[in-house]
């Protein structure tokens, strides 16, 4: 089941360990771009709890490593990065920089966010005939994209 409130994409389901053991928490929550869960023994728990380690976090500003390397903004949508990946640019794109093309990122993320290298902007640059700079959003760039393949 999904929740959206604002920009919140929170998913929610029911534990394996609850189906093996019905002392065990019976449900999560985890935010849709993000791998780091809570449990609860009712959904409203799992989702509070979501909320509250993700306050914690914005207000460290920091990442247990344990539990992610990164955490993307829960509060950004992802809509249009999920169209380019259908499409297949993001694909094609992420394997011409020599990345995970299945990485998730945000409708706000920046080519800085990807830390490329020289080399690697330089052949967006070639490739896809555009000029591409640290601050540009990710999303805008395979839209350019897009409209010179059309």
């Amino acid at each position: 089941m999904e929740f959206f409130k604002g920009k919140y994409q929170i998913v929610t389901g029911i534990t394996t360990e609850y189906k093996i053991n019905p002392q065990n928490s019976k449900y999560f929550a985890k935010f849709v771009n993000d791998h780091i869960m809570t449990l609860g023994h009712t959904e409203e728990e799992a989702i509070e709890r979501l909320k509250k380690l993700y306050e914690e976090y914005k207000f460290k500003n920091k990442l247990h490593c344990i539990l992610s390397k990164q955490v993307l903004n829960a509060f950004v949508p992802t809509e249009k990065f999920e169209k380019h990946f259908d499409n297949g640019i993001s694909m094609d794109f992420f394997e011409l920089i020599g990345k995970d093309p299945y990485m998730q990122i945000d409708d706000e993320f920046t080519i800085k966010d990807l830390e490329l290298d020289t080399q690697q902007i330089e052949l967006i640059n070639t490739k896809y005939n555009i000029e591409v700079n640290e601050e540009d959003i990710i999303v805008y760039i395979f839209e350019q994209i897009e409209k010179s393949h059309t």
